[in-house]
């Protein structure tokens, strides 16, 4: 008798034990386990293509357009289109595109919807057009990595003057996340190779990730520091994700809020908040790099040199403008 009452708490205990493990979070969980969750992510990003718009909402009053955008790719070349309202308010969406191939990369403008695309520079060559390109769309694919527009995950994963806290495991729905707080112990004035003043600076925040597929943000709650010229303002910004997760073995990009809430400058320090709302619609695609061409968008194919068409040291245009 007593043997089998051995045996039966050693199993009660196996099973208990394989129980709270599944749940256990140790003390480095997320730098050890996400950097390989997050590398798989950005493979798949390779294959998205879409559409976005981006609104503005102040306080209560009516959320505003500020853009329109639709990219597409493919392993040797791809094209960004972004389009604003006219200055107006007349409707009127102006277009600017930035595209690459194996060949070369180009810019284009379009006065409105539907008329003729005119080109602004072009490049022999793909390399460097590549990395202005694809900077335009991973900017907004990375948005599930990014904390803030120069605060990107993987980096500051392996940031040792970051001081990551307590983690906690979590359920979201039917998802199993972990919190992870931290504290930015970063020099706060200081940013990039050129040592720009930073817009914003973190000093501590949550962050509730998707443990249990490419440890994505679902949500962030980060106490900062915005620049006000001689002062730093202090504010908080909050940031809300929503995935189409139909696909087990995929998490796409629906919809992400972004709330700031800040004191404005001046006599009355009214507190303002700003919702920057971006809506997705995203699938994978395939293409042939013939879409990526002058051609595909009624202009001429260059030949070199290109006698006529204005040519620049950089090609791909900007990342789209976001708003700080």
């Amino acid at each position: 008798m007593k043997r089998v009452i051995t045996v039966l708490t050693a199993l009660f205990l196996a099973t208990l034990t394989g129980f709270l493990s599944c749940f256990s979070v140790g003390a480095n969980e997320f730098l050890k386990k996400a950097p390989a969750g997050w590398e798989k992510y950005k493979q798949k990003l390779r294959r998205l293509q879409g559409k976005y718009s981006l609104f503005v909402q102040v306080n209560e009053r009516p959320k505003s357009l500020v853009m329109r955008g639709e990219f597409r790719q493919c392993p040797t070349g791809s094209w960004f289109i972004e389009r604003r309202p006219s200055q107006d308010d007349s409707g009127i969406l102006s277009g600017e595109c930035s595209g690459i191939n194996s060949k070369y990369g180009f810019s284009l403008f379009q006065k409105y919807d539907n008329a003729p695309w005119l080109l602004r520079r072009i490049e022999r060559g793909a390399e460097k057009a590549t990395a202005a390109s694809d900077l335009s769309i991973l900017y907004l694919l990375n948005l599930p990595l990014d904390l803030l527009k120069h605060d990107y995950l993987p980096s500051l994963a392996t940031d040792n003057r970051l001081v990551w806290g307590k983690e906690t495991v979590t359920k979201e729905g039917e998802k199993q996340c972990l919190r992870v707080d931290f504290e930015d112990r970063r020099p706060p004035t200081l940013e990039g190779p050129d040592q720009r003043k930073k817009a914003v600076h973190i000093n501590r925040g949550t962050m509730l990730i998707d443990s249990m597929g490419f440890w994505l943000l679902r949500s962030f709650d980060l106490e900062v520091s915005l620049d006000a010229g001689d002062i730093w303002n202090d504010g908080r910004i909050k940031g809300d994700f929503e995935y189409d997760t139909s696909n087990a073995d995929s998490a796409i990009l629906k919809r992400f809020v972004r709330t700031k809430t800040f004191k404005a400058l001046g006599e009355n320090k009214e507190l303002v908040t700003k919702k920057d709302i971006y809506e997705f619609s995203l699938d994978e695609g395939n293409f042939l790099e013939s879409e990526f061409t002058l051609s595909a968008f009624g202009l001429p194919e260059p030949s070199w040199p290109a006698p006529g068409y204005p040519t620049s040291n950089t090609a791909g245009g900007t990342p789209p403008r976001d708003n700080f």
